[in-house]
């Protein structure tokens, strides 16, 4: 999270910010201040999960069995947390009664039927990181956006629904890694001391 709010260049001067890092196998939840975690949760739960879920939805609502990486791709391509939205694909994937090669149409709802269960548990780790803060810190992060990166942050509409559920701002970070706040806190050891040691 320390790397995630450096990477995004988040101004911390008005108080602490919330980060939800969605990675591929975990999802790390803290509020990050000027001196490093103020408070945080891991929870085992991640994008690779998501497309797990999605692969098993595919394959009990088609009888066809695609790749973890097609549904990825899927998620990426077609994939939203918005109910209004109607995208469709065409995909090719191996059907689980005959073993050949079988066309199916994998719609925007598909994917949101097969993950918003996750998406709905991390916004509900918020609150259990948020309900152990002390007033005045709850209030400073409640005026700083929340930060929400890693690599399950692509999907279309995260930052709306997260608005909402969270009833607080949201910036939803272009990048899918926090390479340039690795590099900060390995170069800077004031930086890195005063953050992580």
């Amino acid at each position: 999270p320390v790397a995630d709010v450096l990477s995004a260049k988040l101004d911390l001067s008005n108080g602490e910010c919330l980060v939800i890092d969605i990675g591929a196998g975990s999802t790390d939840v803290a509020v990050v201040g000027g001196n490093g975690i103020v408070k945080g949760v891991t929870i085992n739960l991640g994008a690779l999960n998501m497309d797990m879920a999605l692969v098993a939805h595919i394959q009990t609502k088609y009888n066809v069995r695609v790749s973890l990486d097609k549904a990825n791709s899927l998620k990426k391509s077609i994939g939203s947390l918005l109910p209004s939205v109607s995208k469709n694909l065409d995909v090719n994937g191996i059907d689980i009664k005959t073993g050949e090669t079988k066309k199916i149409n994998i719609t925007c709802f598909d994917i949101l039927e097969a993950i918003h269960e996750y998406y709905q548990l991390i916004m509900d780790s918020v609150g259990v990181v948020l309900k152990d803060l002390e007033d005045l810190v709850a209030e400073r992060v409640k005026q700083n956006p929340v930060l929400i990166c890693g690599s399950g942050s692509t999907i279309e509409g995260l930052d709306l629904y997260a608005k909402e559920r969270l009833k607080m701002e949201v910036f939803v970070s272009k990048e899918e890694n926090n390479i340039a706040g690795l590099k900060a806190l390995s170069e800077d050891r004031v930086l890195r001391k005063k953050m992580i040691d």
